[in-house]
């Protein structure tokens, strides 16, 4: 069996927490009315999505397996936001719950990030995905 190095690992990483606020982007921007921050959203996941295709083609390159939710995942991860957003579907708390999700996967991705010792190239789309989540949250806390 072949094993993974820490660089595939946190790879794999940037890859898994990019898709993640991806799927909340895409389950959340058709809950927006506000034009704004549907741009904003629009905006963004073109942003993530940069970050999880270098991740997706550093791994492929490598011959590593991508990280690949299951569409069981992915329907349970859309109800969970259905059910948060059913009662209260302001653009406050839309731009609330996709802050939460991009907090949670610069936290997890930092954890990472910080016990593993990688090359530049990976080092570097490791921190690309932190600055531009934080920059992400900054912006839609205008929407608060």
């Amino acid at each position: 069996m072949k094993t993974v190095s820490q660089e595939k690992l946190l790879e794999r990483q940037i890859q898994k927490h990019a898709d993640h606020v991806l799927r909340a982007m895409e389950v959340l921007q058709y809950k927006v009315y506000d034009a704004e921050l549907a741009s904003e959203i629009a905006r963004q996941i073109g942003e993530m999505a940069n970050i999880y295709n270098e991740a997706a083609l550093k791994l492929i390159e490598s011959g590593t397996t991508r990280y690949h939710r299951s569409r069981f995942l992915r329907f349970l991860f859309a109800m969970e936001l259905a059910i948060k957003t059913m009662f209260n579907m302001s653009t406050g708390n839309i731009a609330l719950l996709l802050i939460k999700k991009m907090q949670d996967v610069a936290v997890d991705t930092e954890k990472v990030f910080r016990n593993v010792s990688v090359k530049d190239g990976t080092a570097k789309l490791a921190r690309e995905l932190l600055v531009m989540t934080e920059e992400q949250v900054k912006s839609l806390k205008e929407f608060l």
